[in-house]
């Protein structure tokens, strides 16, 4: 059985706080603000997925942040964000460093019109793969609990998330309305044929450096999507390299409108011959 406990942190002036009991007690506490600008919500979930760690499988809970745009309401999209391999290394906090969670506190703040999943990997040697099978199952509580619109999930990822994402696509592909790989290192030996097929079934877009390997992995990646049936966009961001990527301008500007568009896109209905 699941259960999650979350709190809200403030992102304007003043801090609100919720307490959210496990899902199978019998009251919930909170304590009730009125809120109308965003607020960010830090929140544990824990899971009955399992993943190997040294040969022996361990539970799978995750940590997570989750933007809540001004004025929020019913039937909004959600963006899921895979953090880089930075923060696993670290302190939860460093996820809020990369550039479009940065964006979200700052530029962005009170302007971007979606929730913004943000788990953590709390378990420095492993990645996104070890929680593929339990992002699902955060998702659909967020989602629920959110009343978010299932037509407009979209989920994206900096470089280590990047790489892996197709691999959490794969536990749940008619979950996404589509996907954006920020810098990202997924060579074909990553996205292997089956990997593209999945991701064929809803729009890609690929922004990379042109310094370094992610260029060429980038657009191989994009091309065995094609080569699938699907819909991938490709494209190469200026003077950085995979140090200093930067889409949102150091979190001042959504420059190529990465947001927008994930927002915009909703999952097509299953046609039948």
């Amino acid at each position: 059985m699941n259960k999650r406990i979350a709190k809200l942190l403030g992102l304007a002036s003043a801090m609100v706080m919720l307490v959210v009991s496990p899902a199978y007690a019998d009251e919930t506490v909170s304590v009730q603000t009125e809120i109308t600008g965003s607020v960010l919500t830090e929140g544990y979930l824990e899971t009955d997925k399992t993943s190997l760690r040294k040969g022996d499988p361990q539970q799978v809970n995750i940590h997570y942040y989750l933007y809540t745009p001004a004025n929020a309401q019913e039937n909004m999209p959600l963006i899921v964000y895979l953090h880089s391999a930075v923060p696993k290394s670290g302190t939860m906090d460093k996820i809020k460093d990369e550039d479009m969670v940065t964006y979200l506190l700052d530029g962005g703040k009170d302007s971007v019109p979606a929730y913004v999943l943000m788990p953590y990997i709390s378990v420095p040697d492993w990645g996104w793969k070890a929680y593929a099978e339990a992002l699902p199952v955060l998702i659909e509580d967020v989602v629920n609990t959110y009343k978010i619109d299932r037509n407009r999930i979209s989920i994206t990822g900096w470089s280590m998330g990047a790489t892996n994402l197709a691999s959490v696509v794969e536990q749940s592909p008619d979950l996404f309305s589509c996907a954006v790989f920020l810098s990202g290192y997924a060579s074909m030996e990553r996205m292997d044929v089956s990997d593209a097929y999945v991701m064929s079934k809803m729009p890609c877009w690929f922004l990379y450096e042109a310094e370094g390997t992610a260029k060429k992995n980038c657009e191989d990646a994009a091309e065995e999507i094609r080569r699938a049936g699907g819909i991938a966009y490709t494209t190469e961001v200026p003077g950085v390299n995979h140090e200093t990527f930067l889409v949102f301008d150091g979190g001042k500007s959504d420059i190529y409108g990465v947001i927008d568009w994930m927002v915009e896109q909703r999952k097509q209905p299953e046609t039948t011959e």
